[in-house]
């Protein structure tokens, strides 16, 4: 849309109509409403100057938004770039992200609200429920309280974050029994899986749009206390999307990118329709020890990988493992 001049239509059309008066009066009456004329001007100029250079609310919203979802997904990255570089606790904040990345956490905001805004300086209200989805002992909450943002090179970030209320959550809501319904849940279930022998229960099922993932845990255990995990990854359309072979160099990436000095990678087999991939992880400054094998494959154009996960333990028939998940077909 495009502006009118920087006076706007009331201003024009006050300085047009206190011109033509003047005219039929004294000089001095014609400096004196010329005085007034200008200072009315400068007054509005200098409001409209401030206004624009003032946050809008959907700045602001987007910076915090994007801050929780970049928990959520574990993306460094992206998290850090909206933590402001000289915040106090920045470190800090870098570090609970690196904590995190051993959750699968869902976390909601509600009640954003800009309580102030200053060119230099806006404070956003908030409210975030925080669930756990799968990792360690977890206390579920809800946490309100003030975002801190100030402006970095022309971005807005989170300074610092003034917490006024924690409740915490029951954690009978994730007692629920877990069900697997969805769009892409025949194409998991009609897998020939050889683990389908009441040893392995569901423990969690997830979709996005054009992919799944089924988690299974051991009977006798939960995500608190979890030693063993089988998971099974769906992608529609993945043999053209992805490809194994991008497949696997995208997860090396990832580790790699997140766990480097922790971490063993090895590809033992690669094809265009199949790979297998071993990693290790230990002494990691985060994640417990870990090892895992992992087959990835094409089916009827569609891209599925099965992985096996002990944690705190090695992988002692590791051969048989490789086995089992070659007979998911």
């Amino acid at each position: 849309m495009k502006k009118l001049g920087r006076f706007g239509i009331s201003t024009i059309l006050f300085i047009f109509i206190s011109f033509v008066l003047a005219a039929c009066s004294e000089d001095e009456s014609i400096q004196e409403s010329s005085d007034k004329s200008v200072r009315a001007e400068m007054e509005e100029d200098t409001e409209e100057d401030l206004q624009e250079n003032l946050p809008e609310d959907e700045v602001l919203f987007t910076v915090i938004e994007n801050n929780v979802k970049a928990l959520r997904n574990g993306n460094q990255n992206e998290y850090k770039q909206t933590v402001h570089s000289e915040s106090p606790v920045y470190n800090q904040r870098v570090d609970t992200m690196k904590q995190l990345s051993h959750y699968q956490l869902d976390m909601e905001l509600s009640g954003l609200s800009v309580e102030e805004r200053t060119e230099e300086e806006a404070r956003v209200s908030f409210i975030q429920t925080t669930i756990k989805m799968e990792g360690p002992e977890f206390q579920n909450n809800k946490t309100s309280g003030i975002h801190v943002l100030k402006n970095e090179n022309g971005n807005w970030k989170i300074y610092q974050t003034e917490v006024e209320e924690v409740i915490t959550l029951d954690e009978d809501v994730l007692s629920e029994e877990v069900t697997m319904e969805g769009e892409y849940t025949d194409y998991i279930t009609n897998l020939k899986n050889p683990f389908d022998d009441g040893g392995w229960t569901l423990g969690n099922y997830q979709e996005a749009d054009g992919e799944a993932i089924a988690e299974y845990l051991l009977s006798h255990e939960d995500f608190s206390n979890l030693t063993e995990l089988l998971t099974i990854h769906y992608y529609q359309d993945g043999n053209h999307q992805i490809g194994i072979e991008n497949f696997i160099s995208e997860m090396e990436n990832n580790l790699t990118e997140v766990h480097t000095d922790s971490l063993e990678f090895n590809t033992l087999e690669q094809t265009s329709e199949e790979g297998v991939i071993e990693f290790a992880l230990t002494d990691d400054e985060v994640l417990f020890d870990q090892e895992e094998v992992v087959r990835v494959f094409i089916k009827e154009n569609d891209l599925f990988a099965i992985r096996y996960t002990t944690l705190d333990k090695k992988i002692d028939n590791k051969e048989d493992w490789i086995d089992m998940l070659k007979d998911v077909q």
